[in-house]
């Protein structure tokens, strides 16, 4: 009877963690300066097939664009 309850609280904590998840990247998606958008648009243009290797490097190189102008007070 322990280790039932012992499994509920491990899969109620697993839950818990994924919503917290999901709601923090939904609001980063929220949240994306038009700066990062133009930049990232343009640059998944050149990338082929969806290549996971390019899009990491767009999404890098895009952020460190975004913060550049938000250090200048470009929004």
């Amino acid at each position: 009877m322990g280790s039932n309850k012992l499994v509920a609280i491990f899969l109620m904590c697993i839950i818990v963690a994924s919503v917290v998840n999901v709601v923090v990247a939904n609001d980063h998606d929220e949240h994306t300066s038009e700066v990062y958008r133009k930049c990232y648009e343009k640059c998944m243009k050149g990338c082929k097939d969806g290549e996971t290797h390019c899009e990491v490097k767009c999404d890098e190189d895009c952020d460190e664009e975004d913060h550049k102008a938000r250090l200048a007070g470009v929004h």
